[in-house]
């Protein structure tokens, strides 16, 4: 193992963890080399060097070792035909997730701030903020709209169009390709402009023109108890106001029928 290798796999951990501040080792030539000290003088890091032939001073990594190398027979003669990766990521879930006795926490708590999510966290009940990502997963699931409608390519349809920023229009295009589960990218029809729009931003042009026509469609008959009978349009609600006529003290009095004798006082 040259200077170069350690000195990479190194820069792969800081990468991803960050820099350390104390790093022991033993007195190895790619430890004690000029670019190795070089390396962690230009990071700032503490380089501590065990006694030759005491590797109790590093004893936290020896421990490991020991613990490391114990388990790995142990499941070798178990198992000869076992597979030594699978055995070793094994034995780092573990080992990550078991309380220490000198911290009294586990690895991963100290190191990421939680545990590992392992076979055994099935059986636990949830937490309550499993139980608020949960609801919330639900609601996001159940809320997503009531549109379940898909476009295909080629087709026709209307398009919001935000030319004026002061008043959105529809203009018309054509579906080009679905980009995603709610939304596509069109042509437009005047320009050929490739425009993207959201599932909201469109519709059918035979859906858009029946909503134009229900809402310029005027109600011509209602229902009553007395059957049906024709709505005032807006020529008899004209003829209706041109029969009502103010009088001098402003106030305004329905002209009388021709057929009645009814007189008004004007005084």
């Amino acid at each position: 193992m040259t200077t170069a290798f350690t000195v990479s796999r190194l820069r792969e951990l800081f990468s991803r963890y960050g820099i350390v501040d104390t790093l022991v080792s033993d007195n190895g030539t790619q430890f004690t080399s000029h670019d190795f000290e070089t390396f962690l003088s230009l990071n700032g890091i503490k380089h501590i060097l065990t006694a030759p032939g005491h590797p109790s001073t590093n004893g936290q990594a020896e421990n490991f070792v020991k613990t490391f190398k114990k388990s790995i027979y142990a499941n070798l003669e178990q198992n000869k035909d076992a597979n030594l990766d699978q055995i070793l990521y094994r034995f780092l879930m573990d080992y990550r997730n078991m309380t220490h006795c000198s911290t009294g926490e586990c690895p991963a708590k100290i190191f990421f701030g939680r545990k590992l999510k392992t076979r055994f966290s099935l059986l636990k009940p949830p937490t309550t903020t499993e139980k608020i990502i949960n609801a919330q997963e639900n609601n996001v699931r159940n809320h997503k709209g009531n549109r379940n409608i898909q476009f295909t390519e080629g087709q026709k349809v209307m398009v919001r169009d935000y030319r004026n920023p002061n008043k959105s229009s529809w203009a018309q295009a054509k579906i080009k390709q679905q980009l995603g589960p709610q939304s596509y990218s069109c042509i437009l029809s005047h320009n050929n402009y490739i425009i993207k729009r959201h599932l909201d931003q469109i519709r059918g042009q035979q859906q858009k023109q029946q909503q134009i026509v229900d809402l310029q469609a005027p109600t011509t008959n209602t229902l009553s108890s007395d059957g049906p009978q024709q709505m005032q349009t807006t020529e008899d609600i004209s003829h209706t106001r041109r029969e009502l006529r103010p009088r001098e003290g402003g106030r305004v009095v329905r002209k009388p029928d021709s057929g009645t004798n009814s007189n008004l006082d004007t005084n």
